[in-house]
């Protein structure tokens, strides 16, 4: 069973691992030869309006061996670059 895992700040602002938002457990079912998978999608709210943020995300388990995945965010934006804008 696994879950996402997210980090949204307005930007200019930094991560701190405050604040987090978590998904709905999911299972990814019994592991065949190639392993398991599951498609995760998330909604986020509660996001300021007019606001320019930045955002990463990580999948979390229960697992003892695989408890947290590493952060992810858009590839080849630079941290200073916004991700989203709220309307």
């Amino acid at each position: 069973k696994v879950r996402l895992e997210w980090e949204v700040k307005p930007l200019g602002t930094a991560f701190d691992g405050t604040g987090l938002g978590q998904g709905t457990l999911t299972d990814t079912g019994t592991p065949g030869s190639s392993g398991s998978a599951v498609s995760l999608d998330e909604t986020v709210s509660g996001l300021s309006s007019a606001t320019v943020y930045k955002w990463r995300l990580r999948i979390v388990s229960g697992n003892a061996f695989y408890m947290r995945s590493p952060w992810f965010s858009l590839p080849y934006n630079n941290r200073t670059e916004s991700d989203l804008r709220t309307p």
